[in-house]
């Protein structure tokens, strides 16, 4: 069904599309968006019968913004209406789950990345009326709706769907029209059901926030970046850069960004011949990085302790860089890393 513009303007900049193929009409497809590729994808649903009421299908579709187009495809997900489907960001796939074929609920989950599909783990049960959405900020698929006996919630990581123990909401019988989203400023999922509202999201959110400003070395501002967030129990890690290549690159950890040995932070180092350079963060321990190129990486190994959650860590990266300064050291900004938990 077309939209009803307000007005002609907006109908205008609503204009009917009329691409040269497109899908059988149908309902309760699985649609979700393919952001590596810059396509949506369709899959299944409903149509109508030749002899009467309705048939599931499992075709494929994908649409560039201009035209639609079926590939040909060796394995598919089979027929069937009412499945979800999520974008999985860190690993560039489409993600399906369930649906509904003769009367029975499914748990399979398929994968698709423009080429083809395969079948990955199934959920422990199946999942009436989920709401499906991927978690950019836990780097997880979230699943929730009604299992066989109680209301229930999946994680998916890639590999297998995790039973989390956490309430969940409840979907009205009968209704297939609820839809869950991830909201990006709060950082959790949302879905609203049985005229509720209800939130998704870890108490112990893992952060890498910087804060300061680096000082120049020979081969300009050294700057300290987060290529991953510190959940316990995984590594975090980035790089530090621009880097000469005869400098001598380090990171130092610390518990403060406040103090360090009895000294206010930040503390500036111009007094020591290194101007613009200043300690951002308590240098408890320190790790020499790569040298040689122009950024060299970092990494730190997190423990899987939950009893760490909501503890923050500093870190600074740095080069003893014999040409930057009388000191012969440039320093970076830092970053602050709050531990979180999935």
């Amino acid at each position: 069904m077309d939209p009803v513009p307000h007005d002609a303007a907006a109908a205008a900049r609503r204009p009917r599309l009329s691409p040269a193929l497109c899908p059988p009409a149908r309902r309760s497809a699985a649609l979700a968006t393919d952001t590596a590729r810059s396509v949506v994808v369709l899959c299944g649903g409903w149509v109508p019968h030749p002899i009467g009421g309705e048939l599931a299908i499992g075709d494929t579709w994908e649409w560039n913004g201009t035209n639609w187009s079926q590939p040909v495809l060796w394995t598919s997900p089979g027929p069937r209406a009412d499945a979800r489907l999520a974008f999985d960001e860190r690993r560039g796939v489409i993600v399906l789950h369930g649906g509904t074929l003769g009367g029975s609920l499914l748990a399979d989950t398929w994968e698709y990345d423009g080429v083809a599909w395969l079948q990955r783990a199934s959920t422990p049960t199946s999942v009436a009326q989920p709401i499906m959405a991927w978690d950019d900020a836990r780097q997880r698929i979230v699943l929730a709706g009604n299992g066989p006996a109680l209301p229930v919630t999946y994680e998916f990581d890639g590999t297998t769907w995790s039973t989390l123990a956490t309430a969940s909401p409840v979907q009205e019988v009968g209704v297939m029209q609820y839809g869950g989203a991830y909201d990006a400023v709060a950082e959790r999922v949302v879905t609203y059901t049985y005229r509720t509202t209800w939130f998704y999201a870890t108490p112990f959110q893992a952060r890498a926030t910087p804060y300061g400003t680096g000082c120049a070395g020979s081969a300009g501002v050294l700057q300290l970046a987060a290529s991953s967030r510190p959940w316990l129990g995984d590594t975090v890690a980035g790089a530090l850069a621009p880097l000469a290549a005869t400098a001598l690159p380090f990171v130092v950890f610390g518990f403060s960004d406040t103090v360090w040995n009895g000294q206010p932070l930040p503390l500036s180092l111009a007094p020591l011949g290194a101007p613009g350079c200043s300690v951002f963060a308590e240098p408890l321990v320190a790790s020499m990085l790569p040298g040689g190129g122009a950024s060299a990486p970092w990494s730190l190994v997190l423990p899987n302790t939950t009893a760490f959650a909501g503890l923050s860590l500093f870190a600074q990266g740095g080069a003893f860089d014999l040409p930057a300064n009388p000191l012969g050291l440039a320093t970076s900004d830092a970053l602050a890393l709050r531990l979180g938990i999935r």
